[in-house]
């Protein structure tokens, strides 16, 4: 049983020294995930562009390095249409121009490379085998031979076999091998109707002849045959190196190295000629071996690139003359539950066994054969100490491996027998240790050098003894040992350097003066450098010899990035380095690095910490799911033949170009076009590359290209397309060429055509265009110049007359403002004659329309006033709703006696008895009023006048004719012009030119229209039309609403005579009477006389600067006031100054100060701003008025104004101040009214009341001046103004308002201490006060309220 045990362990190390040569081939592979459309590859072919064509159980798939390209089912043919190509390929095969024949579902089909067109061959089912000799095609139909010669249409069949299919033809020095399902024959070429038998009874399905000579024949279930020297050899079937491993050989192919490889049942095995033995690529999957084991087809591209067709395992392809790297998937291969973050630590042991360590994992020991045959964890019994794996150090000499742990210290395996030791401080008690952080370990010589949290230790392997080194000046992560002993560490910025022997001198080198700042990944030591890879600061190099820093970043170096993991040395000068873009090679000698890109293989990535291992020729590089092998020839590719370049296809606006598709623009395929022609809105462009280099495929290829007259010069891409969007009309030449292979280059001419508009003979027609606009230019341009001169000198007349008109406007407009002081002097004097004249009837009477003038002359002014204000959109419509009918009817009876007088038929008609709408009634009125008087004006006696009030759909519609003398057409056109009078005299009253005008004015301001039909001498029709609803006015600006109960609006102050509405005497009386009333109900008192104005003499400023107008005033308040006078605002700011009145009338318009700017000054100063204001003024309009009120008047008063009037409002001003005067002797200031107080006044009152509250006991005048910051005049008169009381009396009385409090609400306290609480010195001086105020004395008072209080709780 020994022996036994003894011989399989010699037997099995021999298998793995025969296999250990077969781990460095790997395998790239294309599946269904890179568009393959079935995963069973059956045949594989190479066309003439090199492209590699795969025959699938669901047809042709085309591969050019890039994307694949699926045939199946229905292709297109020649003549546009399509044919049914199958699924099932049997066969491949391509001619010497690289076309394709392919036998489908035992059909032959025909592809033209240069077309991209399929043709049908054969269509009965029964092909079953092809082969290419010159320009024939031999193919076999079930058991017979058929030629399809170069140039004729029908095949010609040639012989017959003794067999039921024939499987395999092999053309080969004139000689035609024929395998068959009952053996091999062959026959002569140049007479196929005879042949003889080589191998018979066998079912042959593959026939090569290899560089020897021989023909390799494989046999569908028995084995493999050779046929040498006219002799068949039987291959045996043996696993042990001497035969094929399965009896079903599929497929034969022989490698540029003359090895032969052979495609078995169960896997891909290989013949080395020179030896004659026989291997097995036994390669794990997630090593890089095979995807499927069943192989099916095998092919050599051009390269010599070995393409290996599997069942349900796809396409695997490899080139033997490359030892290409592979990536071993660690994780795949342990299974998932054992999980780790990334490989951190590799090392080799003397018996060819790989141990990784692992972020996590624990550690694993991997055989050649890429199995897990050790596993340490945590976990076991007995093993190790953490799972995280920081450091492994192998020591040969005595066969054992030291780890280094975070949080797990320093344990020690030995790898013959799997114990394992660990060191922690607890177990050696007295003992040094190290933490159980150990970072980084070094063998050198009988010791391991290790970095901890501790710091730097020696551990002696024969003593094991710790022996601690110089202290860092932080924990130390990366160092390194050279063949000296010097010692190289990093730690918090600082190169540490000492050497083992002598480890005294310590040399510190600080990295930050050297500008260092990116963080340092790991550190070696090689020939006097120390090399540092940093994260952002690419390599680093300290020159021992030198004391030198040199840094190399991809800005001063061809380095591939700034962001390196680790390094490690191949040989004394070339290393290897890992970064964030793949694997560098670098030699010290030149300084160059060449990069290798892994394939950009997303899941094999390398991150900080990667462990990196070199063993002789074969590189180890950790990543995150296992590890990639390599070696330093995958660096270099000199010696394989480069693919061709060629462009694959072309998109136009994103669309596929196809050979004679709907575009046009293809005539060939798109490798052997030369040029294409666009239209002028095809002008975008996508041009795919393609290579048949499959080994550098993956390797991101560069390309140099350049448009001519596009780009300037050449531009470099890894992108296999090129696009150019937007290119104008024009040839353009694209040229391109792959980097390294600059004596290569393809060219393509891409032409964009004018559009239409832009050909030579349209160009030929926009000049004749051009030729016939010039001449008719020519001829209309005098024309235009005439039309010119015309249009020039209307423009000059119109502006003349809208100047006239504004000017006449302006100018009625000013007078009008001058017409309105004398009109009032005229009312005035008339006013005062009028009651003077009352005993003389016939004086009185004349006076009395003297005043009914006045009256109509300010209605004209106010009527220019308003028609300004309408051109001007200045004025504001007060829309109210109510019966038009009535309001029409009422101005109808105006004119009913006028209309009797002249023995004038007059009537009013209306479809309703009531048809309310939204109207301005005063402003209606001036149009109504304007319309009838012109009808009476202009209808001679016995004529007729008729006025009608419609409601029709959503308008009301108002119609006055009359039987007058008519209108002419040329006045018709121009009768509502502004200032325009026709010869008729056809104007609104008082002849000012503008009567219909404002007429017209209004009633579009009403959203209405109005028109007028007439006829010379046969009257006239005038008729108004204005909207019925009140939604149409809501949005207009210049429109405003009134309460539906507010009839005021309908009447203006200016036409209550005419109207007959009120007697102006009894209006003044009914205001008085009014005002008085409402004082004495505010107040409270039942004596008004108490509030007489008329009891105290107050002074009045009259400030006008109209001297007669002056004067009218002045005698006006004479009879009640004191009159101060003043020409204009400055002289009676500086008349407030000096006499201080108590209130100030005011004309706006004056000279050198105007009324309102006199206003703003006196109630903007605190020393006058209780002064009321009343300002006169002939702008009646509602701005104004705003205006006025805004810079703080008390009233506003309209030119021209009854004398009563200005004088009952004066009256009531004082009134309201003495009414307030008389509530502060009653009430505390809480409870008094102040609004029509200025806000100025308001504070400092309420801040006086609060000073006298707070200081009750010790106020005084000096004191309240003080704390009010005013002077004690100013104080005077402001409280004697405001409150009627001099400042003393004020302070009394508020303190007689307390102690009044204080009788009826603290009844215990007695007279003598409510004295003293108000600050009065003297009880008999209180009382005399108190009964002043109250008419009552203390005791009294508190009593009087006490029985009021009980009688009410009765």
């Amino acid at each position: 049983m020994h022996r036994y045990q003894k011989y399989t362990c010699f037997l099995l190390i021999l298998i793995l020294d025969l296999f250990s040569n077969l781990s460095a081939q790997s395998f790239r592979h294309l599946g269904i995930e890179d568009g393959l459309s079935q995963p069973s590859v059956m045949r594989i072919e190479q066309d003439g562009l090199g492209r590699m064509w795969f025959g699938t159980n669901e047809g042709v798939n085309v591969y050019d390095g890039t994307r694949v390209t699926t045939y199946k089912g229905y292709v297109s043919t020649a003549d546009k249409g399509s044919l049914w190509l199958g699924n099932a390929v049997e066969h491949l095969k391509a001619d010497k121009k690289g076309n394709m024949y392919i036998i489908c579902n035992s059909n032959l089909f025909f592809y033209n490379l240069e077309t991209d067109v399929f043709s049908q061959l054969t269509a009965d089912g029964l092909t079953t085998a092809i082969e290419i000799v010159g320009d024939s095609v031999i193919y076999a139909k079930n058991d017979s031979i058929y030629v399809l010669s170069g140039g004729i249409d029908k095949p010609k069949a040639f012989m017959k076999l003794p067999a039921d299919l024939v499987n395999f033809l092999l053309a080969d020095e004139g000689k035609l091998y024929i395998g068959t399902d009952k053996g091999l024959f062959v026959s002569d070429l140049n007479n196929l109707s005879a042949y003889t038998s080589v191998l018979s009874n066998e079912d042959i399905y593959n026939i090569v002849k290899i560089s020897t000579e021989e023909l390799w024949i494989s046999s569908r279930m028995n084995g493999l045959y050779i046929y040498r020297n006219g002799n068949i050899h039987k291959v045996p079937v043996d696993k042990n190196g001497n035969g094929t491993i399965d009896r079903q050989v599929r497929q034969i192919v022989e490698d540029n190295n003359h090895t032969v490889w052979i495609g078995t049942f169960l896997g891909l095995q290989k013949y080395d000629i020179s030896t004659g033995k026989f291997s097995t690529m036994d390669i794990p999957r997630y090593a890089g071996g095979l995807n499927h084991l069943s192989i099916f087809s095998l092919f050599k591209d051009r390269q010599g690139t070995i393409w290996v067709g599997s069942y349900y395992g796809g396409v695997n392809y490899f080139n033997p003359n490359k030892n290409s790297y592979f990536n071993y998937d660690y994780q795949a291969s342990v299974g998932y539950d054992n999980y780790f973050s990334y490989i951190r630590s590799i090392v080799k042991d003397k018996h060819g066994r790989l141990w990784i360590g692992t972020d996590g994992g624990g550690i694993s020991c991997i055989n050649k054969q890429w199995q897990r045959v050790k596993h340490f964890t945590v976990d076991d019994k007995n093993s190790i100490s953490h799972n995280n794996i920081k450091s492994l150090c192998y020591d040969e000499e005595n066969d054992k491996l030291y780890v280094g742990m975070y949080l797990g210290g320093f344990n020690c395996i030995d790898v013959k027998t799997g114990a394992v030791k660990k060191y922690y401080s607890k177990d050696g008690g007295n003992k040094l240790y190290p933490s159980d952080v150990v970072y980084n370990l070094r063998k050198w010589k009988n010791y391991i050098i290790l970095s901890s949290r501790k710091g730097i230790f020696k551990f002696d392997v024969s003593t094991e003894e710790f022996t601690s080194l110089p202290a860092m000046p932080d924990y130390c992560e990366f160092f390194d040992v050279d063949e000296k002993g010097m010692f190289y560490g990093y730690s918090s910025q600082y190169l540490i350097t000492y050497s083992l022997l002598n480890p005294k001198h310590v040399e510190k080198i600080d990295l930050r003066e050297h500008g260092v700042k990116a963080a340092v990944s790991s550190l070696l030591a090689n020939k006097g450098n120390v090399y540092l890879t940093t994260l952002g600061g690419g390599l680093l190099c300290w020159n021992t010899r030198e004391h030198k820093l040199f840094s190399q970043t991809t800005e001063n170096s061809n380095i591939f990035s700034d962001y390196c993991y680790n390094i490690q040395f191949i040989n004394s000068d070339k290393a290897i380095l890992i970064s964030d873009n793949g694997v560098m090679l670098y030699d010290e000698t030149t300084g160059l690095y060449v990069n290798l890109e892994l394939n950009n293989d997303r899941m094999f990535q390398f991150i900080n910490g990667c462990g990196l291992y070199i063993s002789g020729d074969d590189v180890y590089a950790g990543n995150t799911r296992g590890i990639t092998c390599l070696q330093e020839s995958d660096f270099y590719n000199e010696d394989i033949k480069k693919g061709a370049l060629y462009f694959s296809s072309i998109q136009i606006n994103n669309k596929l170009l196809k050979v004679n598709d709907e575009t046009g623009i293809l005539k060939r395929s798109v490798p052997f076009t030369e040029r294409i022609d666009l239209e002028h809105n095809q002008n975008h462009v996508i041009i795919n590359l393609a290579t048949s280099d499959y080994l550098h495929s993956r390797i991101d290829i560069e390309y140099d290209y350049q448009l001519s007259g596009v780009d300037d010069e050449w531009v470099r891409t890894h992108n296999p397309q090129i696009q150019y969007a937007n290119l104008n009309p024009g040839t353009y030449t694209l040229r391109i060429k792959e980097v390294g292979q600059t004596e290569v280059e393809r060219t393509l001419v891409i032409h964009v055509a004018s559009p239409w508009y832009d050909t030579w003979w349209a160009w030929l027609g926009y000049l004749s265009v051009l030729v016939i606009i010039t001449v008719w230019q020519i001829r209309t341009r005098r024309n235009k110049q005439a039309m010119k001169l015309a249009l020039e000198r209307e423009i000059f007349v119109k502006e003349k007359n809208d100047e006239s008109n504004r000017e006449k406007l302006v100018f009625f407009t000013n007078i009008s403002h001058e017409f309105r002081t004398p009109i009032t002097l005229i009312a005035n004097y008339t006013d005062k004659l009028i009651n003077d004249t009352k005993d003389y009837p016939s004086i009185h009477r004349t006076i009395v329309k003297l005043r009914r003038n006045t009256l109509k002359l300010n209605s004209l002014v106010t009527e220019l006033l308003d028609f300004r204000r309408f051109t001007q959109d200045q004025f504001m419509l007060r829309m109210g709703k109510a019966d038009i009918c009535l309001f029409i009817r009422n101005i109808y009876s105006s004119f009913a006696d006028y209309a009797k007088t002249k023995q004038i038929s007059y009537k009013f008609t209306a479809n309703f008895d009531e048809i309310t709408c939204w109207f301005d009634a005063v402003q209606l009125e001036k149009v109504f009023y304007n319309i009838l008087s012109n009808a009476f004006k202009f209808t001679h006696e016995h004529g007729r006048i008729d006025v009608a009030v419609k409601q029709l759909d959503k308008n009301v519609v108002v119609t006055i004719s009359d039987s007058g003398v008519g209108i002419s057409k040329e006045d018709m056109k121009r009768i509502f012009d502004r200032f325009y009078q026709s010869d008729n005299g056809l104007t609104m009253k008082g002849s000012t030119g503008i009567g219909l005008a404002l007429t017209k004015t209004i009633v579009e301001k009403h959203h209405g229209k109005i028109e007028v039909f007439s006829e010379k001498d046969k009257g006239s029709t005038f008729v108004v039309t204005l909207p019925y609803d009140r939604s149409v006015y809501e949005q207009d600006p210049h429109i405003s609403f009134v309460d539906e109960n507010d009839v005021s609006y309908m009447i203006d102050s200016h036409e209550t005579e005419k109207l007959g509405v009120i007697n102006k005497d009894e209006m003044l009386e009914y205001a008085s009477e009014a005002s008085e009333s409402a004082v004495d109900e505010a107040s409270g008192v039942a004596d008004s006389s108490i509030l007489d104005a008329d009891s105290e003499t107050y002074t009045v400023l009259l400030v006008e600067d109209n001297e007669e107008l002056l004067i009218v005033l002045k005698e006006l308040f004479e009879k009640y006031y004191n009159v101060e006078t003043a020409t204009n605002g400055k002289e009676a700011l500086d008349l407030v100054h000096a006499k201080m009145p108590d209130l100030i009338v005011s004309d706006i318009m004056m000279p050198v100060m105007s009324g309102t700017e006199l206003c703003m000054a006196i109630k903007n100063n605190i020393d006058y701003c209780h002064i009321p204001v009343v300002l006169l003024t002939a702008l009646d309009g509602v701005p104004q008025s705003m205006e006025g009120f805004i810079r703080g008047a008390d009233d506003y008063i309209s030119k021209p104004f009854n004398a009563d009037l200005l004088i009952v409002r004066v009256k009531n001003l004082l009134r309201n101040r003495k009414l307030i005067h008389y509530q502060f002797t009653k009430k505390p200031i809480e409870e008094i009214d102040l609004t029509c107080v200025r806000e100025m006044d308001q504070d400092l009152l309420r801040k006086a009341s609060s000073l006298i509250e707070e200081h009750m006991d010790d106020i005084d005048v000096t004191l309240l001046c003080q704390e009010l910051g005013i002077s004690r005049s100013l104080l005077y008169v402001k409280f004697k103004s405001l409150t009627g009381m001099t400042p003393n009396n004020y302070i009394i009385s508020m303190k007689l308002k307390h102690a009044a409090t204080l009788l009826i609400q603290n009844k215990d306290i007695s007279i003598t201490e409510v004295c003293d609480r108000c600050g009065f010195n003297s009880p008999a001086y209180f009382s005399k006060c108190f009964k002043a105020q109250y008419s009552v004395a203390p005791v009294d008072y508190r009593k009087k309220h006490n029985d009021a209080s009980a009688d009410k709780q009765d």
